[in-house]
């Protein structure tokens, strides 16, 4: 349900996913700058979202952000669990 993508070199971390507009929208909801990468921009089944990470970032911040993450990714798996 959830893949990170991730290279040393860049600040860009994809957070592959089957739902990238719901997760997406969940953290700009807590005020988080992130997009969903939808097709045609990308094929087909490898939708993901996008999140930069700069040096202004603070550790609460991307600590945030991973709460967040974390949150939905744990709603998702319950509701799943549920059908």
């Amino acid at each position: 349900m959830f893949e990170v993508d991730h290279f040393p070199t860049s600040p860009i971390v994809s957070l592959r996913t089957s739902q990238p507009r719901q997760l997406a929208s969940a953290c700009q909801q807590d005020g988080y700058v992130v997009r969903a990468i939808m097709p045609p921009t990308i094929p087909a089944g490898k939708e993901r979202v996008r999140v930069c990470l700069h040096a202004g970032n603070t550790e609460e911040q991307i600590d945030g952000l991973v709460r967040t993450i974390q949150v939905w990714l744990d709603d998702h798996l319950q509701n799943n669990a549920k059908l």
